[in-house]
């Protein structure tokens, strides 16, 4: 069938009359951008318009909610990109509650107004996409949603609501905000996203804990790279606008950025 025909399918199947028919059909590929392609067929178009006809045949007889499984997935980068942004301009333009299911957390946090993290069936945590990324609710979150450091130590201290602790092979501790309540004791998880941990820091900025380090290797991604430092038996990621000059720095991790959970990296816990 010709794009057309896609779109007014459901339509066909409603028994709509065909005036009302082409004037929906027109509508709602005006809607996605599709006006000039009404006569090709699936072969005379690329994998975004084909997304982009079944998105306005879900359209054309107006639903209450949308439901979107990885929309995106057979798209390259550079297309995924392109069609996200308008995907989101258009949600927006239409006003349809959606639910987008995708494995990409970047589609995730910049598409959706609240985010449903799920794990083996059982939802993880609810939230926006800033509660998500900023305030994971456990380690499976903060380690499934964007890049993040998980760093073993020990408690030396729980001030409350902030906790003192050394890192694996360090001496000084490190001040960490509790990410739940109660008490700590004992092994726990320290977790740092690269963008917050700052790099050759000013030595009166007592908003951090300074740690030496020693440069491991950098990745070079175009408008900042990604350098990995070796503090203590610790690995940090540290996202930086440039490499460190120096094999030998400092870097600063700040307490209210910082988060810190019961338990080892690797699921061990304390007898």
């Amino acid at each position: 069938m010709t794009v057309a025909d896609n779109v007014a399918y459901p339509l066909r199947l409603r028994r709509r009359k065909k005036a009302q028919r082409a004037d929906r059909v027109r509508e709602v590929l005006e809607l996605v951008e599709l006006g000039h392609l009404a006569d090709r067929y699936p072969h005379q178009l690329s994998g975004g318009q084909q997304q982009r006809v079944a998105l306005a045949r879900a359209l054309a007889h107006p639903p209450r909610l949308l439901l979107l499984d990885e929309p995106f997935s057979n798209l390259d980068a550079k297309l995924r990109e392109r069609a996200r942004t308008w995907l989101h301009d258009l949600q927006r333009e239409i006003g349809i509650t959606t639910v987008f299911v995708t494995h990409d957390q970047g589609e995730a946090l910049s598409l959706s107004d609240r985010i449903v993290v799920m794990a083996g069936g059982l939802v993880r945590q609810v939230g926006t996409p800033e509660d998500v990324y900023h305030r994971p609710s456990d380690l499976f979150v903060a380690d499934f949603v964007g890049t993040i450091n998980l760093l073993a130590g020990e408690v030396v201290a729980d001030d409350g609501d902030r906790a003192r602790v050394v890192l694996d092979g360090g001496v000084e501790p490190v001040a960490v905000t509790k990410a739940v309540p109660g008490r700590l004791t004992g092994s726990v998880t320290v977790a740092v996203r690269p963008e917050q941990v700052v790099l050759d820091p000013p030595a009166d900025d007592d908003r951090l804990t300074r740690i030496d380090a020693t440069v491991i290797d950098h990745e070079f991604l175009g408008d900042h790279v990604r350098q990995r430092v070796r503090a203590g038996n610790a690995v940090v990621t540290v996202r930086a606008p440039s490499p460190s000059p120096s094999a030998e720095v400092t870097i600063g991790i700040p307490a209210d950025r910082t988060l810190v959970y019961p338990g080892h990296p690797d699921g061990r816990t304390d007898a």
